[in-house]
């Protein structure tokens, strides 16, 4: 099975479609400063398919040898969202890695699946997670997704970085500042505390068929951290910065905007050059 998006135009095109992305100004009113986890219990119609989504996983492992199943968190969507002043709190269950496969790849085949059950989960599960458009000015950090074999469905494209899942253990009860830290670090070698110059929480990305709930950040790099960034081959292939204005001529084309994730052309999309520049 090829999950790679980058040889899948009609898959791709669906979850451009199907992403939307909300700025926290239009969904409260105030500025948020920070957004935690509370762990609630899992739904029913997740726990009462455990069993199917453990066989799919057991198979899907046989054909990827290099897939690893590990624990994430994931919300109902913006239901999930209590907004207390400038702090956010999401209400989370936890979950797995093979559950968020599961709806992307396999939800449409299954056929054990009540309507009720297929509903919750084409939208009413999401997996949790925090992103960041980082930028130096108006130039925006962007990563070339290393090509890992067909069980990686970002293989070969270009993303914003960073970006990646709610770890449970790390950021149950904590900021969702954690998460982006950490991946920051992994994808860049950058830290947050030293390297960015500010750092604004600005939107919520939901994906509906992927099954994305990202917190987005607004990472304004300091000037002397660029020779800083670099990548791990192994996950990111290069990095380089690119103008906004030239991502969004990009964006705008045929023939090159799928050479960008889904989810990156729907955040890019959501962002204004700023005045003044």
């Amino acid at each position: 099975m090829d999950l790679r998006w980058k040889n899948n135009p009609a898959l791709w095109d669906a979850l451009y479609q199907s992403n939307k992305v909300f700025a926290f100004s239009d969904l409260h009113a105030q500025k948020i400063s920070s957004v935690v986890v509370n762990i609630i219990e899992a739904p029913k119609h997740l726990r009462e398919l455990s069993g199917e989504i453990e066989d799919f996983w057991g198979r899907f492992a046989e054909q990827h040898s290099s897939a690893y199943n590990g624990k994430i968190l994931a919300a109902t969507g913006l239901d999930a969202l209590t907004f207390h002043g400038e702090e956010v709190i999401i209400e989370a269950f936890i979950s797995d890695y093979a559950t968020s496969i599961f709806k992307s790849t396999a939800l449409k085949n299954s056929q054990n699946l009540s309507e009720e059950q297929r509903y919750f989960f084409q939208s009413r599960f999401f997996a949790v997670g925090a992103s960041g458009y980082s930028h130096i000015l108006d130039e925006y950090l962007l990563g070339l997704r290393t090509d890992r074999g067909p069980a990686d469905r970002l293989a070969g494209m270009v993303q914003y970085l960073p970006q990646g899942f709610t770890s449970v253990n790390e950021d149950n009860g904590n900021s969702m500042d954690a998460t982006i830290s950490r991946e920051l670090k992994e994808e860049t070698h950058l830290d947050i505390a030293l390297d960015c110059a500010t750092k604004e929480i600005t939107h919520i990305l939901l994906g509906e068929l992927n099954g994305d709930f990202s917190i987005i950040y607004n990472l304004t790099l300091k000037p002397e951290s660029r020779e800083k960034i670099y990548a791990d081959a192994e996950e990111i292939e290069r990095v380089f910065f690119s103008p906004l204005s030239e991502i969004k001529m990009q964006l705008s084309e045929q023939k090159t905007r799928r050479l960008f994730s889904p989810v990156t052309v729907s955040v890019f999309e959501s962002i204004s050059v700023p005045e003044h520049l």
